[in-house]
């Protein structure tokens, strides 16, 4: 049976923590309950590595960690804790380092007069533009809490859609790596041993064979020419596909690949029918609720005919 880590409040005593085992997390958190505890955060056990300072260094702010902070924001203030409070809590149960100095950050704002919509603006590469939009909708109308459950699970649906997205790519991608790097072996190292046999028959060769003797020979001497070559053209469309124009570029080429076609528009339309909707059912005006979500679409011609419509 699955083990769970817990932190637990009861009354308003000090924060408790421990494991246990559960059928799954739905069961600890309701066997929780049943004990009279206030759950705070319920997660996996796992053993945790001896984190380094390179190792630190090294962590990002994944859509997970952004998801449990808020999931556990919206616990402690749905309990009656203070902003301020909570957000101190937080920081030191937050386990990514990156993610509690933002927390912390987001506390010193709070506490010096912010509101916490103003104080997640500061960080629009973690917290978008429509979760700004809908805290500061819910401080304004006094339903905080409700509005933190909700973005709490729109964060969890978006996680879980980016998942399919990924899952349905993995393989296709798979397969064309795999394909390509057994394609440059079959030219680079198998096929130009086969280039004498074919010469010393002597015989007149039809010119498409010709010309993949060419390419083999080619490929046997200068292989490592081509993986710089190779490199040197990723990076440099890498590099480009981070600007505006090199991003529609790229954008539009996906966009006439029939699959990926397909998966990419089912995508932004599922992503913009749940943003556009969370938005206007917590009050946020049309206009901008529409403005909002199309700065969500990760395509920029969808992006554009969405930001079109207001």
């Amino acid at each position: 049976m699955p083990r769970y880590e817990y932190e637990v409040k009861k009354g308003p005593g000090e924060v408790s923590k421990g494991v246990m085992e559960a059928e799954n997390q739905r069961a600890a958190v309701a066997r929780l309950r049943d004990m009279g505890y206030f759950p705070i955060r319920v997660e996996e056990f796992t053993e945790k590595a001896e984190r380094t300072p390179l190792r630190e260094a090294m962590m990002r702010i994944r859509i997970k960690d952004r998801n449990v902070f808020l999931r556990q924001l919206a616990n402690l203030t749905e309990s009656g804790m203070m902003i301020t409070r909570a957000l101190r809590t937080l920081v030191d149960q937050t386990e990514n380092p990156k993610m509690a100095k933002v927390v912390d950050q987001l506390r010193e704002d709070v506490q010096k007069g912010s509101s916490l919509a103003d104080a997640m603006e500061r960080h629009p590469d973690i917290f978008p533009a429509m979760y700004c939009s809908l805290v500061r909708a819910g401080e304004t109308g006094g339903m905080i809490e409700e509005v933190l459950w909700r973005i709490c699970a729109f964060g969890e649906q978006e996680e879980e859609l980016r998942g399919k997205v990924i899952s349905a790519m993995v393989y296709p991608i798979f397969l064309m790596v795999v394909g390509s790097i057994a394609i440059f072996i079959l030219i680079s190292f198998v096929f130009p041993k086969f280039i004498g046999i074919f010469e010393d028959f002597n015989a007149q060769l039809p010119w498409p064979t010709l010309v993949v003797m060419g390419i083999c020979d080619f490929m046997g001497k200068w292989w490592w020419a081509v993986i710089i070559v190779a490199v040197a053209l990723i990076v440099m469309l890498v590099r480009y596909r981070r600007t505006e124009q090199g991003r529609m570029m790229f954008d539009r080429f996906l966009l006439k690949i029939p699959v990926v076609r397909t998966l990419i528009i089912k995508y932004e339309m599922a992503k913009f029918a749940r943003t556009l909707g969370t938005l206007l059912d917590n009050g946020v005006p049309v206009l901008t609720s529409l403005k909002i979500t199309a700065e969500t679409m990760s395509n920029v011609l969808v992006r554009d005919n969405v930001a079109a419509l207001h």
